[in-house]
């Protein structure tokens, strides 16, 4: 497409430091310039199986940038919606992830789009900065028309939810007001100006339909009646201990926790970072050699300054002890299930709830759009998402075929999920004789009678032996589980802002590498269950199932297990991608 120039040449430099008093903004008005893109700090990379310019990513400095959730206060971003069937490159947390470039960045999938922002705290915000594709492969997805709108409050930072909006946030840029074209030229960076607004919440809307942004930036300056949001250098916080600096009522920048000054005037580690990271799973499981891969990855990323120490603890039976053992911190991090992750946020339970996730397809979609207000759930219990995993479908393991809705609900059925809350959602489905998940126990519990079915995935039936004792397998998809490798958010900030960084998209590369391989185990397991006498049983009452999940989902789940936000948002998302046209 040709396009004429749509603005002058124009770069501004935003200097962020810690002020010494408060001054009254002057009133500014909106203006569009053309910006500089921020300093790369490593080399141009591409995503596993994206190659260039598809998967191209960029990273960048983001000492500056207010939504970067590096700076340790920001959140991942969300949004009204996301282009289907790319998850690996395209998603709402993609926009504020210190990654430029069309492998890491957000599409819209409908007109009128919007992208939000949370910054962790009250600041003052003077303007922000956007692109197509910083690394000039891509110039097609122009956002059309550009509209920023401020908040302080926002009762549902959610993907897709904007109902109070219109009374919690106030427009402070439309780019109809300063003749904006609507086209972004090639790999140019483009900032929009205000006056300086307190605000907490960032919304950028965008008119076109399908519009592309690799990133949101965010400039501004802390407010100076709040010392922990002051925006200090990188791996720096303000201090408000008396005498450090009279001129701001003793308010200073410090080096953080766990960082020393250097000779250069900016802040060092103090010394190595040593992460424990624990993970149920077999040392020759598909996530043991990620974890491999991650450990080996980051040595040599950080220069030695960071190390992995890996502690394999057999299946996800015993999550529930990680989960503790992560709160004394005898853990620094762990890979866990979405079993052992509802233990500390249940939102994440949305991806595990039986019936609902019923494909890779649906799976890949479903956490492109809910990743972000999972990983803000778990970030506000203290644990950083590194990257998501997969552990695939479960399906009922049994002694006997159970091809009907009724045989189904006569088994004495032992789940994955064995909290007293799900047993209980087992009775309203018409499971009455559910027990809870031993791994220690349960083949003998079929020896015993106690038992004739259980809820696993392939591989993990074929690990514990349980495809010698059932022989049945249902076709029908029960759950859906889920990884999330997470670790403990202060000691990730004990690791230095350009590093976590770096750290970070090593992390994901070895997560998409992780889902692939669970996805061929899975297979793998499937064949070796069916080639020592395993049995697939159709099962024929699919539709009676889903109605009767559809009646037990708003007292059995929606609220009491998921949290009614979180299921809603996953519900929603999932009647669009089944209502949605087959491609062609």
């Amino acid at each position: 497409m040709d396009k004429s120039p749509a603005l002058p040449s124009l770069v501004a430099v935003a200097i962020f430091a810690c002020s010494a008093a408060a001054a009254v903004p002057a009133r500014a008005a909106p203006a569009l310039t053309v910006d500089a893109a921020a300093p790369a700090t490593g080399p141009d990379a591409t995503r596993p199986d994206h190659p260039a310019p598809n998967g191209t990513v960029r990273p960048f400095d983001v000492s500056t940038d207010l939504a970067s959730p590096a700076n340790g206060f920001a959140r991942p971003a969300v949004a009204k919606d996301v282009i289907p069937g790319h998850a690996a490159i395209h998603a709402a947390a993609f926009v504020n992830d210190g990654l430029y470039g069309n492998g890491s960045s957000w599409i819209g999938a409908s007109p009128d789009g919007w992208v939000k922002l949370d910054l962790g705290r009250v600041v003052q915000v003077d303007g922000v900065r956007f692109g197509r594709d910083r690394t000039g492969a891509f110039d097609d997805r122009d956002p059309g028309h550009v509209v920023v709108q401020l908040a302080t409050a926002d009762a549902a930072y959610a993907p897709g939810d904007e109902q109070d909006d219109t009374t919690e946030y106030t427009t402070v840029f439309d780019s109809a007001a300063v003749g904006f074209s609507g086209q972004v030229q090639g790999s140019e960076t483009l900032r929009a100006a205000f006056t300086p607004t307190a605000a907490r919440y960032v919304k950028v809307r965008v008119g076109a339909d399908g519009a592309a942004l690799d990133e949101l930036e965010v400039s501004g300056q802390a407010e100076v009646d709040a010392c922990v949001s002051s925006p200090c250098g990188p791996d720096m916080a303000c201090s408000d201990r008396p005498g450090l600096d009279a001129s701001a009522a003793g308010r200073t920048c410090v080096c953080a926790p766990g960082f020393v000054p250097s000779a250069d005037g900016r802040c060092a580690m103090a010394g190595p970072v040593t992460l424990t990271l624990a993970f149920a799973a077999p040392p020759s499981s598909p996530a043991a050699r990620a974890l491999r891969t991650l450990a080996q990855n980051w040595m040599k990323v950080s220069g030695g300054r960071v190390e992995v120490k890996l502690i394999s603890l057999g299946s996800v039976a015993v999550e529930q002890d990680v989960v503790k053992k992560l709160r004394i911190n005898q853990y620094r991090g762990a890979l866990l299930s979405t079993v052992g992750l509802h233990a500390i946020a249940p939102e994440v339970m949305a991806l595990g709830v039986p019936g609902l996730v019923r494909t890779p397809a649906e799976r890949d979609q479903v956490l492109a759009t809910i990743a972000p207000a999972l990983e803000a759930a778990l970030d506000a219990k203290g644990y950083v998402v590194l990257t998501w995993g997969e552990l695939g479908a479960t399906r009922v393991f049994s002694t006997v075929p159970r091809p009907t809705l009724a045989t189904l609900q006569q088994a004495k059925l032992s789940t994955v999920a064995g909290d007293l809350q799900f047993l209980w959602a087992m009775t309203a489905l018409g499971i009455r004789r559910a027990v809870a998940f031993s791994e220690s126990d349960l083949l003998p519990s079929f020896d015993t009678g106690a038992v004739d079915a259980v809820t696993l995935t392939p591989a993990m039936a074929l690990a514990l032996g349980v495809g010698t004792k059932t022989r049945v397998m249902s076709d029908l998809v029960w759950s859906w589980l889920d990884q999330a490798l997470i670790v403990d958010k202060a000691t990730w900030l004990r690791i230095s802002q350009d590093l976590r960084v770096k750290l970070l998209v090593a992390a994901r590369e070895v997560g998409v590498k992780l889902v692939r391989e669970s996805r061929a185990e899975e297979a793998t397991a499937l064949a070796t269950l069916k080639a020592h006498g395993g049995q697939v049983v159709p099962f024929t009452d699919a539709a009676a199932w889903y109605a009767l999940l559809e009646q037990v989902y708003p007292t059995a789940y929606r609220t009491k297990i998921v949290p009614a936000a979180t299921f809603d948002a996953v519900v929603g998302r999932l009647r669009e991608l089944r209502a949605a046209p087959a491609p062609r």
